[in-house]
């Protein structure tokens, strides 16, 4: 069975964190959402990028499993085609 994945509309920038920036956003089934975007920067070596890159996957996998009312559900990650971002959406 595929995995149907809503549109994602990014707006306007929140706040910074540690593995990059915040932004609020909309999709389709859970409304307003806050979504956290991981980007390359252009200082980054390739091995630089790969060790942020699965520290940020793994932060995203721990949150998805996490259930507590402080802390919100991530359902959903995604890396741009460029390969220099990644993304995922916290649900309320």
């Amino acid at each position: 069975m595929y995995g149907v994945v809503p549109a994602l509309k990014v707006g306007q920038k929140l706040g910074n964190g540690h593995f990059g920036e915040v932004f609020l956003g909309v999709d389709g089934v859970h409304g307003q959402v806050a979504i956290k975007v991981l980007s390359r920067k252009p200082q980054d070596t390739a091995p630089e990028w790969l060790r942020y890159k699965a520290g940020f996957l793994a932060e995203a996998q721990n949150l998805s499993k996490a259930r507590h009312r402080n802390v919100v559900q991530v359902y959903h990650i995604e890396e741009l085609p460029d390969g220099n971002s990644i993304r995922f959406p916290d649900y309320p």
